[in-house]
């Protein structure tokens, strides 16, 4: 086989420059997009695994907090009220051979008012420490939020500093479309 030439018109040679041009442009978009969508993954895999440390460090914190607090003592208050309920039971049935009818009632309901304010209390200190319990947990995840959205802020932060490969894509890109709109 010989070597032919064929002569190409300028007409040609412009519609060949520019669809050559045109397919660089779209390469260059393309790996523009697909960089941008690894730098996103790696955000997404790195948020990930920070979420998960801060999950394990609050399951810590909890299981700290849960020990240091002191536990209810709701059962051994009962079995003392139980305990005194019986002794006052005896008390008063040793009172109601020497008391009337009218003396033992009274002091009965006396007694009773005494029972109640009691374990009004009891349960009032309870449930304060519940409360205060709550009022901790809900305070931790709050600054582990708080923390892992600053975290996250300042990652963002910093690989958008750390972006200037992009750059010199969109310059690439910039020079690109001036030369097709030079040949048209």
């Amino acid at each position: 086989m010989s070597g032919e030439f064929v002569r190409i018109t300028p007409p040609e040679q412009v519609y060949g420059e520019s669809n050559l041009l045109q397919s660089q442009l779209d390469l260059l978009t393309i790996l523009k997009q697909y960089q941008e969508y690894e730098a996103l993954r790696k955000l997404e895999l790195l948020t990930k695994i920070e979420v998960k440390k801060k999950v394990a460090e609050l399951k810590e914190d909890l299981d700290l907090l849960n020990k240091l607090l002191p536990e209810s003592k709701l059962e051994v208050e009962k079995e003392k009220e139980a305990q005194l309920i019986k002794e006052i039971v005896a008390e008063v049935q040793k009172e109601v051979k020497i008391e009337t009818l009218k003396e033992k009632r009274a002091e009965e309901l006396r007694k009773a008012k005494l029972l109640k304010a009691a374990l009004k209390r009891k349960e009032e200190e309870r449930r304060r420490e519940e409360e205060a319990k709550k009022a901790l947990e809900r305070k931790a995840k709050e600054q582990i939020r708080e923390q892992a959205r600053k975290e996250a802020l300042e990652r963002q932060k910093q690989e958008a500093v750390a972006q200037p490969k992009s750059l010199s894509l969109d310059q690439e890109l910039a020079e690109i479309k001036k030369k097709l709109s030079r040949l048209h």
